[in-house]
């Protein structure tokens, strides 16, 4: 039997002629209408399987031409089809003359049966003519023109929702941008400790408004041990966000933010919507300054005073990342937590547990470049929202690479969602080349991820997912790790410390 298949899509033709050659039919093939039509007048076939949608001539206008032929009109045609899925669609085609509409996709052997079946009832009726088969030119050309027009507005719509799509995700993701390059400033001021709070408090009120859509008429200032630290065109409108400068739990300051007009960027009920979050992001980064400036200012030793000033910049990194997705929170300082309690019972040496620590905090900073809506997805995200996901390895890499950590901190990151296997991404990497550091943040991670909620499943508990990271022991993670980690949940009762606000740097000889 030979099967003649007309079909633009090059991979959806391959899989159809696979399946039709391994079954025992013979197949010959064509990319459009027109190159059909010819190839049909010269080949002696026995069934034609036809797509709708094809340049210079399409499947409805095909099957139309094959009944007008003598020849070809006795071959059963089949529409096999996933743009038009329409009853009226299948009405015409059948009013055409077409013997089957198929809807793609189809598993195998249903199709197969369906061909089969076709060919099996064409034998017993092939010398028969239904008349319901001939159409009358205006009527086919009036049905035919009707389906382009309506699948052409059917395009043009979904083009247009697209559109909207791309322009609603464009505009929080430069929202986003904002907000972070406002936070990322603020971080940057803190880094260095020497610097005066006076000088931090007047450069960051001069920022903060820059963080929201309307800098212009946003104007903000911080009140810190009675002195007052404002923008140069400051004034109290109605239109207010505050948040409370804490040290070690105490307020000693706060951080106010004002708006002149009620745009876009402010509530009905008269505050900013995006101020609030940058602005408690921005009293955040300023209270662990505040206490590790305090902490520095007792110690003498200049190795201490370093380590306190890369905690103090990890710990607003990992703030910043977190402040986005609320459903995580505490994410990362709970993976430190079991990521170094792993290498310290693996005995792995004082500079990997720190750099184990250290890289842990920070593990998803490259998370900062995904929307909010993504990252707070209650069901499944598309592909490309996993794609999107997928990215966050390499964004944390390119952000940490350039800044002078003691440890390969920016290659741990990378790595911590590579597999032994090489499924892992971004690099596929596997066994050898993906670090120990990598492989104990893999474990902590997977762990702290199932033991706690998402929105988009409830929480896992601890014994469902020992046993799958047991599941995945030698094919996704390191072996010994694995061990450990359960070594410690089963036997010395670890627990992730939920009342723990911050996870401090382990620091060498102290």
């Amino acid at each position: 039997m030979k099967v003649f298949i007309a079909e633009d899509n090059i991979d959806s033709m391959y899989l159809l002629k696979t399946l039709l050659n391994k079954s025992g039919y013979r197949t010959v093939t064509a990319q459009n209408g027109a190159e059909a039509l010819k190839k049909l007048k010269k080949n002696k076939v026995d069934l034609i399987i036809s797509d709708i949608l094809m340049p210079k001539m399409d499947g409805f206008q095909l099957c139309r031409a094959c009944k007008k032929d003598d020849r070809l009109s006795k071959i059963p045609f089949l529409f096999y089809t996933a743009t038009y899925r329409r009853k009226q669609d299948e009405e015409f085609a059948l009013s055409l003359g077409a013997d089957k509409f198929i809807i793609k996709p189809q598993e195998p052997e249903i199709l197969l049966g369906i061909l089969n079946d076709t060919l099996r009832d064409y034998k017993e009726m092939k010398s028969e003519v239904d008349s319901k088969q001939q159409v009358k030119e205006e009527r086919y050309l009036a049905g035919h023109n009707r389906r382009i027009i309506r699948k052409l507005e059917d395009k043009v719509k979904s083009l247009n929702e697209e559109i909207t799509r791309r322009k609603k995700t464009e505009d929080e993701l430069y929202k986003r941008i904002r907000e972070l390059n406002c936070l990322y400033f603020v971080a940057n001021l803190t880094i260095k400790p020497d610097k005066p709070l006076g000088k931090i408090f007047r450069e960051v009120v001069k920022r903060v408004p820059s963080g929201v859509y309307y800098p212009e008429t946003t104007y903000s200032r911080i009140i810190f041990d009675k002195k007052v630290y404002k923008t140069d065109n400051f004034k109290k409108t109605e239109l207010k966000e505050y948040e409370d400068i804490k040290v070690e739990g105490n307020k000693e300051g706060v951080i106010e933010m004002y708006a002149a007009k009620k745009k876009s960027g402010v509530s009905k009920g008269g505050s900013l919507k995006e101020g609030k979050k940058l602005i408690n992001g921005v009293s955040k980064i300023i209270s662990v300054y505040i206490e590790r400036k305090r902490a520095l200012e007792k110690l003498k030793d200049s190795y201490h005073r370093i380590k306190l000033i890369l905690d103090c910049v990890i710990s607003a990194m990992s703030y910043i990342v977190e402040a986005g997705d609320p459903y995580t929170s505490g994410h990362q300082k709970k993976v430190a937590l079991l990521a170094t309690a792993i290498a310290e019972e693996m005995g792995l040496n004082e500079n990997q547990v720190e750099a184990i620590n250290m890289a842990a905090l920070i593990h998803d900073i490259g998370k900062i470049r995904i929307p909010a809506s993504i990252l707070s997805k209650p069901g499944k995200l598309s592909e490309i929202e996993f794609k999107m996901i997928e990215t966050h390895c390499q964004v944390g890499y390119d952000i940490l690479e350039k800044i002078e950590f003691p440890y390969p901190i920016a290659k741990i990151v990378s790595q911590h969602h590579e597999k032994l296997n090489g499924s892992g991404y971004p690099k596929g990497l596997k066994n050898k080349d993906i670090s120990i550091e990598a492989k104990v943040i893999a474990v902590a991670d997977a762990m702290e991820a199932m033991v706690s909620h998402r929105p988009y499943r409830p929480a896992l508990g601890v014994d469902k997912a020992i046993k799958e990271i047991m599941n995945g022991s030698g094919k996704f993670y390191d072996p010994g790790v694995v061990n450990v980690c359960i070594k410690l949940f089963r036997k010395k009762n670890f627990k992730f410390n939920k009342e723990k606000e911050s996870i401090p740097l382990q620091t060498t000889g102290s």
